[in-house]
Order: C-alpha cells, then structure tokens, then sequence
C-alpha cells in the first residue's frame, strides 16, 4: 500500500469514527488505529504515553547516578505490566501514522471532562515532526490546556526559532539534574528536589506527595510526613486487609485541585523524587 492508498484508508477511518453514533463504537476504531490514551489515577485528565525506554535524551541520563531519569518512575510499577507495555509500544508504533493528530483529536474529543491534557506520562518527544503534529492537535483544540514536559531541548529551541507555540500549550522544559534549576527564555521550566520551602511563581513547589485523597474529596498537609501519618492512622485497616491489595502510596500523590503544570505564569514547577 503506497502512501496514498494509505492517507484514503486513513481519511475513510477517520470519517467513520466522527459520524459513529456512539462513544463506545468510536473508542474501539480509535484503539484499533492508534491505541488508547492514558487515564492516570491521580491526575486530573487524560494523557499520553509511550514507552520510557525509547526518550531520547532519557535513555542516556538513566545512566546517571544525580539525574532525574536514574529514578524514573515510568521504568517501574504499572508501566512495566505487560497489558501496559503492549499499549505503550502500540501508541509508540502509531506515531508513523500519517494522520496520526487527527485521530489524537478525536480521542481528545470524546474524553475531555477538565479541558486539561498532558503530553506524557511516560517517554518524552520522539524527532521534531512530533512535535510538529502535537501543535497541531493543540490548535484544534483551542478550549483545552495541554502541558508538555520535556528534555528534548533542541526540539523545542527549533520550533521557536521559527514561531511562538500557542497560548493553550505549556511546554516545560524539564531539569536534567536533581537539584537543578535553569531559566530559558520564551517557555517554562520544571525540576526536582530544588530546595525551596516557600511556593513562588519562579518556583513553584508542588504539593501532589503532601495531598491524600479522603473519601473523594482532598486534603493537603503541611508535610508528607504528616500525611503519611495520616494515612496509616484513617486507612490502617484497608492498608492491613490483604484482600484489598492497597498500600499507603495509594492514598497519595494526587494533583486534587491543583492545576499548576497547566499555568503558564507559574515560570518553575519544583516535584519531589517520585
């Protein structure tokens, strides 16, 4: 099949998905295109993901002792389950999709509940005609905020080089040290483990490992040691039930209300190893 027999396949997919009269229907034909999107349990939106071990910059600074990708959270927990990793690979091999952004859009679409979305859990920009395609999923969806952390400074410095990415798109140029803090000019920045005890909008400390979840609704505490405390005390008995498989990290780590990543005068969100 020649690439364009391959664009008309994908262009007559494409119209079947948005004349589908039900979500579920357009669900299946999209995971069957492209794979599905990411639903992290303690994050306020849908995201994107794909494999850790195929970032570019990533895959070297895991060999790094001080780096923040020597403890990548994404080469561990759910991420290495088999079910994860084949959807992870899936999206990764969807990316050589022509049309790629379109169906991205679509997906978009019918999960939006917070008119938030992040580009990526897990992996990081693959070559600078990602990049590209994510911009234009970006303009399409105006009314959504989309926040991109990212090591792949030089894509980043390239694209600015020839414009401005649109005001709904929060790109955050991500440490590469712990302990590290840089500023650059025209986008934000994030790092870990900068040791600033006081939120400021040059460095804004993020509260996830402070917040518990208590019966649907949050709580921040003044530390996470008090929280874990906390938790150990309010779910002891769940915490203890082996049945239920849950364990005090469960109970934390949560954005709840706050939408810091997603803010652009916040210069510098600041996380805890995680």
């Amino acid at each position: 099949m020649n690439l364009i027999q391959l664009d008309a396949s994908n262009l007559s997919l494409l119209n079947k998905i948005k004349s589908a009269k039900t979500k579920k229907v357009k669900k299946i034909l999209l995971e069957k295109t492209i794979g599905s999107i990411s639903k992290t349990s303690k994050m306020p939106c849908y995201s994107y993901s794909i494999p850790a071990k195929n970032c570019n910059i990533g895959s070297i600074l895991r060999k790094v002792k001080k780096s923040v990708c020597y403890f990548c959270y994404a080469m561990k927990g759910t991420y290495v389950f088999p079910i994860v990793k084949l959807a992870l690979e899936k999206r990764l091999k969807s990316l050589k999709n022509p049309l790629w952004h379109l169906f991205l859009i679509e997906w978009i679409k019918i999960t939006n509940k917070t008119n938030l979305f992040r580009f990526f859990d897990s992996g990081d920009l693959q070559n600078f005609k990602h990049l590209v395609k994510i911009v234009k999923v970006v303009n399409a969806l105006p009314k959504i905020t989309f926040w991109l952390p990212t090591k792949e400074y030089k894509l980043i410095d390239k694209y600015l080089e020839y414009r401005e990415f649109p005001k709904n798109l929060v790109v955050r140029k991500s440490a590469f040290l712990i302990g590290q803090i840089s500023n650059f000019k025209n986008v934000n920045t994030s790092s870990v483990n900068v040791n600033e005890k006081k939120s400021t909008k040059f460095n804004f400390q993020c509260s996830a490992y402070k917040t518990v979840k208590i019966d649907n609704k949050f709580k921040v505490f003044q530390s996470k040691t008090l929280a874990m405390a906390f938790i150990n005390k309010y779910y002891s008995k769940t915490i203890n039930d082996k049945s239920n498989k849950k364990k005090s990290s469960d109970f934390i780590g949560f954005c709840g209300n706050c939408k810091a990543c997603w803010n652009k005068n916040l210069i510098n969100i600041n996380y805890p190893i995680h």
